[in-house]
């Protein structure tokens, strides 16, 4: 289990030289990290030793993964203190720490959330990637030798008033990274992430650097993932429960499948379609209805395409109608990388007494997803309406996130928007 971080300290390699270059960049950027904690320390009020950030002492070679440590510190960290330096930029490994905090900000739909963005000039690059602009802040409470020049070039001069500037940083920044901490960045899986195939934050510069044709680069524009979420709403209707008898209870079901109400608490009878609209709202996505008919398999391979994240909210009981399930089944042969399902369990006293029954036709329609998926694809057991929602909003930020960071950018077409293909 990772501490409670408030800040993960991102920085280039190349700015520590090897033992035996001659360079003061390493023993200074030792000194700023230290100095950061202890004035963060004095400023929240903490222990003198306790930790309060995290940084890598080793360097990652090509081609190796992430240590437990350094995946936990990145998806769970308060915030991210980035040292900009061309070495920075360039560095593919920074680029994909960055690209995990610039994720967990793209699923805080705040305006406050690129407060958890905190870079600090180091050597003054000779320009910034523009994916980062929106994270610059006005330094006019800052030295001004520090714009200027940056923080290396005033903690390498001895003149007493550069310390001075120092000193006068580290509290203001301190008080930055503090703020940042309050922003409440949503954690993520490590396990969601596969950080070999990352694509950094800066690779579009990169590919500009090496002299990458201009197709090539545009395929390497950042994808700032998706912004609409579908719904398939596996309910019956009250005419087609009451028709073909599947239950007695009628009460929960509407004259439309989305508007199924399998919950009511203290008298508010939402349906899953409000509930699964607040949800996206929550995540900054539009919510949109997907039919459940013969069009449904062809419209999950489209959303696949499109890198659109797919809910689908399931009725145990409606499984007895034939045409759901089989619908149900093509869909668990898929195992689609974009789609994952909730099956909702009502409280009513007749579905208790069938709970076994109903159990061995889920066993049955979705046999692929229970032996082949994990929980974050297919979840079972939702029992009540907070339950449904912590589902919901969970299920999305889990596929938002895999859209974004298990895609493969594919050629882009004149004119289109380019998007990893899943």
């Amino acid at each position: 289990m990772v501490p409670d971080h408030y800040f993960f300290f991102s920085y280039a390699h190349a700015d520590v030289p090897s033992v035996g270059m001659q360079s003061d960049a390493s023993p200074l950027l030792e000194r700023f990290y230290n100095d950061l904690s202890l004035a963060l320390r004095q400023q929240i009020g903490l222990e003198v030793g306790r930790e309060v950030g995290w940084r890598d002492e080793k360097k990652i070679q090509t081609g190796h993964d992430w240590s437990v440590s350094l995946k936990l510190a990145l998806c769970e960290a308060k915030s991210i203190v980035c040292i900009y330096s061309e070495a920075y930029f360039h560095s593919p490994w920074c680029g994909k720490e960055m690209q995990v905090f610039l994720t967990r900000h793209g699923l805080l739909s705040t305006n406050d959330a690129r407060r958890a963005i905190v870079p600090v000039i180091w050597r003054k690059p000779n320009q910034i990637p523009k994916v980062l602009e929106p994270f610059l802040e006005a330094d006019a409470e800052m030295p001004q030798s520090y714009r200027e020049l940056g923080l290396l070039a005033i903690m390498q001069d001895e003149d007493p008033r550069r310390h001075a500037d120092y000193v006068r940083f580290v509290e203001t920044f301190a008080r930055r990274v503090r703020s940042a901490a309050d922003v409440c960045l949503p954690p993520v899986a490590p396990r969601d992430l596969n950080f070999i195939t990352l694509l950094g934050a800066f690779a579009v510069e990169a590919v500009n650097m090496i002299g990458g044709s201009a197709d090539v680069q545009h395929s390497f524009q950042a994808y700032e993932g998706p912004s609409v979420a579908r719904f398939v709403y596996v309910a019956a209707t009250r005419p087609e429960m009451s028709t073909l008898g599947i239950r007695e209870t009628l009460d929960p079901y509407g004259p439309e499948r989305y508007q199924w109400i399998p919950y009511v608490v203290d008298g508010d009878r939402e349906h899953v379609g409000m509930l699964a609209q607040k949800a996206a709202s929550s995540k900054g996505l539009l919510h949109e209805r997907m039919d459940i008919g013969p069009s449904l398999d062809r419209e999950l391979r489209r959303a696949k395409e499109n890198n659109t994240p797919v809910v689908l909210v399931i009725d145990a009981w409606s499984l007895r109608i034939e045409d759901l399930m089989r619908y149900m089944k093509e869909y668990d042969e898929r195992l689609l990388p974009n789609c994952a399902a909730l099956v909702v369990w009502d409280q009513h006293e007749e579905t208790l007494v069938h709970r076994e029954e109903l159990e061995e036709i889920l066993s049955e329609t979705f046999n692929g997803n229970i032996t082949s998926r994990g929980e974050r694809f297919f979840r079972p057991q939702v029992t009540s309406k907070a339950h449904l929602t912590q589902e919901l909003s969970d299920t999305l930020q889990h596929l938002k996130f895999t859209i974004i960071n298990r895609g493969r950018p594919r050629r882009a077409v004149q004119g289109a928007n380019p998007v990893p293909t899943l």
